[in-house]
């Protein structure tokens, strides 16, 4: 096929894949997120990746295809033992609202591979890729600010009734932050060269565009209230003014800062999101989840070779991890006082049940429930999600594949540094995204646009002189 085929099947599918949505049940208060959110965008990442099988497998004769088959093939490995032990839909699937399984972790590397074969062949593309990026995140920016002033069409679509949460089309505030931290620092790359003469060119007239769109991302960023966000914007700024000192530089990331951390104030709440940037429950919970996970990896046979397989976590906290352990995470994310104790836990399962149906009945000894009056509850294993990427990776396919992720931001980072403020962008974004990814999980609502911006750092291997532009790419 001709390879323009494939840089527009790349191209459309990048700008489209925020907004592949299901509708739910009219007039519904819960619609299942794998419905609407996440199951429409796996079965869209597959065909494309597909469809782009016959030029992304070229790629596999360089050394970023050869990890990236590196991960699939330990992906597989780990997936192996799961999917003849435990109910496949869960290794080829994934775990219940994550929808990450194997299916996905193919359609992942396969979208990273086009990304790097397209931008391999086509460098000059990555600036085209850039307002791509730039207005498809500028778009999810304004529905994340309608959402939050109570005016947002997306819920009424999709399930008759408005969210009440900024949750754009990705389903989750700190998934739609993940989503727009790239193209915000792609917003400013592309703001700072604005300056340079390219007479000419329709594209010009626009460029004036550039730092409002950014801003508006700032905005949003902040009204989705995730600390991951907001901090990796900070270091990523911050590197980037380390490595290239400039004072436009300066000025425009801290008035960006400035604008994520005044949002809340800047743009009312209408519909009672009720979370705070300064809230620390959030960090404690986090410490605690990855004390969990460090259980689960010292306690997963074939580590660290080997993972669990997608559910591994969950897993691993429903047969050998203490349901003990998991009290005190509950006790911080629900809210319960200090003194909540456990008097007495009783399993309300038999090893007939399915392993995903365990509940525990928990005796308090010296508390009550504000709500219900009474002194015990029926609680169940709903985490699933290690809150860092890296720690994901290495409980589900080994320690291996999580430091092949480390290497893919890292060494994307490295590989994407120019000297034109455009790389410098996507380098730094990288490094926004891997501090960003220290304290979330990966999904497939927007994890595949950070995978095609890694394959094309490692596609961008030299540098081309743009028509019209100041210099390299």
């Amino acid at each position: 096929m001709d390879h323009r085929f494939f840089y527009w099947l790349f191209w459309t599918s990048a700008l489209l894949y925020p907004f592949v949505l299901w509708p739910g049940r009219f007039g519904a208060a819960w619609v299942n997120p794998e419905e609407v959110w996440i199951f429409p965008k796996v079965v869209f990442l597959l065909l494309v990746g597909v469809l782009g099988m016959v030029e992304g497998r070229r790629a596999l004769t360089t050394p970023f295809g050869l990890l990236m088959a590196l991960y699939l093939g330990l992906v597989l490995l780990s997936s192996f033992r799961p999917l003849l032990t435990d109910d496949p839909t869960y290794t080829l699937l994934g775990g219940e609202g994550r929808m990450d399984g194997l299916l996905y972790q193919i359609g992942l590397v396969l979208f990273a591979l086009l990304a790097f074969r397209v931008f391999q062949k086509e460098p000059r593309g990555f600036r085209a890729f850039s307002y791509v990026l730039l207005g498809s995140t500028a778009f999810q920016s304004l529905l994340l600010l309608l959402q939050r002033l109570g005016l947002e069409p997306i819920g009424p679509l999709l399930r008759g009734l408005p969210y009440e949460a900024p949750v754009g089309t990705v389903g989750n505030p700190g998934m739609a932050a993940g989503l727009l931290l790239p193209g915000l620092l792609l917003g400013l790359g592309l703001w700072l060269e604005r300056s340079a003469p390219r007479r000419g060119h329709l594209k010009d007239r626009f460029s004036f565009l550039f730092f409002p769109l950014t801003a508006l991302m700032a905005l949003g960023l902040g009204v989705t209230l995730n600390r991951a966000g907001l901090l990796g914007l900070t270091v990523a700024l911050g590197l980037w003014l380390l490595r290239q000192r400039s004072l436009h530089l300066a000025l425009t990331g801290a008035l960006s800062v400035l604008l994520a951390l005044s949002a809340p104030t800047l743009i009312p709440d209408r519909q009672g999101f009720s979370k705070e940037f300064s809230n620390p429950t959030t960090g404690f919970t986090r410490l605690l989840i990855w004390k969990l996970a460090w259980e689960g990896i010292r306690s997963t046979p074939g580590q660290p070779l080997l993972g669990g397989g997608p559910d591994a976590f969950r897993v691993a906290l429903l047969t050998r991890i203490p349901f003990e352990r998991l009290l005190e995470e509950y006790r911080l994310e629900y809210g319960w006082p200090k003194g909540a104790k456990a008097k007495e836990i009783k399993p309300l399962w038999t090893s007939q049940d399915p392993l995903r149906s365990r509940a525990w009945l928990v005796l308090f000894g010296n508390w009550r429930d504000e709500r219900t009056g009474k002194q015990a509850k029926i609680l169940r294993v709903y985490l699933d999600k290690a809150h860092n990427l890296f720690l994901d990776r290495w409980l589900s396919y080994g320690l291996f594949a999580a430091l092949v992720w480390v290497y893919l931001y890292l060494g994307g980072a490295l590989k994407a540094w120019g000297d034109t403020p455009l790389r410098q962008a996507l380098a730094t974004g990288l490094i926004g995204l891997f501090v960003y990814y220290l304290f979330w999980f990966p999904v497939p609502q927007v994890e595949p646009l950070h995978a095609a911006l890694i394959g094309a750092a490692f596609g961008l291997s030299r540098r081309v002189e743009l028509p019209g532009s100041p210099g390299p790419v």
